[in-house]
């Protein structure tokens, strides 16, 4: 999963941003492009190249960043202290800009992020070019939660115009980030959310999910596949992940998974308490479970899991082994004893608590 870089702020009083230097620079001169009513965009097609290279996890800061650099919005600027002069050098009103859009559709990867919704709104009116990059899927996905219905309105019929089209490759690489903010979108309603939610568990979009998952070496990856497991599309594909993911925490979720026979994601917070009395409590996170049916043999995973060569997949496999002990065979023991020689003391601890309480 590609990460958020943050960058010097060059032309804002924001002391970081995760626009790049040159894409700063070259958003500043695209709008002086477009102020000038030149007709012709030089930097258009450096700025869309640049913008595709950004991760989808910046596009809720980057939607800020380029509207403040690119001064997208309509109201006077004040210079100095002169009124007189802030009221002459207002900004291009709608019309202007609808007449430039119209001239350059492409320029509507500019203005997707500006602060007029009306101009969202016609952007993703005819916004024709499909994604072919996570950002700009994912600056689409932002737009269905946008703070205006009539955008949301639109991002919707535009969602449903690309997105069939849009690449597997390129909505798994945004679903690693995009699986966590379904719960945090608030602003759709639920033919929004069971549109994205379709296009994340298309068939082909699962498998390439299940490729990054298990090539990507950093990234919390493993908390999208929790997220992800909300629905059964990556169920199958679960054995091969517990197996041969990079990440040790991949591995262990999907594992405990299959051993548990039941998912798990978050869902939110709440709290516990911790002493009633003196009105001491402690937020939790919550969960939401579904069952996950497989013929796999349990005790074939438990040996696969106290064999990985990561703690954290041991310590999963030897917390099943606990929870199981009642229906595993004898020869699980064994496996048990030797468990008390493992270099990691929660996995010992956990062997001696199975062996201490067998059956």
């Amino acid at each position: 999963m590609q990460k958020t870089q943050d960058y010097a702020d060059l032309t804002t009083h924001r002391r970081r941003s995760v626009l790049p230097p040159d894409l700063q620079g070259t958003i500043v001169e695209l709008t002086r492009e477009l102020n000038a009513g030149s007709g012709v965009l030089a930097r258009l097609s450096d700025y869309i190249g640049a913008i595709e290279t950004l991760p989808a996890s910046s596009i809720a800061r980057a939607a800020d960043e380029i509207a403040d650099v690119g001064k997208l919005y309509r109201r006077a600027e004040r210079v100095g202290a002169s009124r007189v002069i802030a009221s002459l050098l207002s900004y291009p009103s709608l019309q202007t800009d609808l007449h430039a859009l119209d001239r350059h559709p492409r320029l509507g990867h500019l203005y997707m992020f500006h602060r007029d919704g009306r101009l969202r709104e016609a952007v993703l009116r005819r916004l024709d070019d499909v994604p072919d990059s996570p950002f700009t899927f994912a600056s689409i996905v932002y737009r269905l939660n946008d703070w205006v219905e009539e955008v949301r309105a639109a991002a919707f019929e535009c969602a449903e115009r690309l997105f069939p089209k849009t690449s597997a490759a390129v909505i798994a690489e945004a679903s690693l980030f995009l699986f966590a903010q379904l719960p945090l979108l608030q602003r759709w309603g639920p033919k929004e959310r069971a549109l994205l939610e379709d296009t994340l568990y298309r068939t082909d979009v699962m498998q390439a999910v299940a490729e990054r998952l298990i090539s990507v070496r950093t990234g919390k990856t493993a908390q999208a596949l929790l997220f992800a497991l909300s629905r059964p599309g990556l169920d199958s594909l679960l054995p091969r992940m517990a197996r041969d993911a990079a990440q040790p925490m991949v591995r262990a979720v999907s594992l405990e998974t299959l051993l548990s026979r039941s998912a798990r994601w978050p869902v939110g917070y709440g709290h516990e308490w911790v002493d009633k009395s003196l009105g001491i409590r402690r937020r939790v996170r919550l969960f939401e479970h579904r069952a996950v049916e497989h013929q796999l043999d349990l005790e074939e995973l438990l040996h696969q899991g106290v064999q990985d060569r990561a703690a954290v997949v041991r310590r999963a496999a030897v917390s099943a082994m606990i929870r199981l002990r009642h229906d595993l065979a004898p020869a699980m023991t064994d496996v048990a004893h030797n468990l008390l020689q493992d270099k990691s003391s929660s996995v010992r601890s956990r062997a001696k608590f199975f062996l201490d309480n067998l059956p």
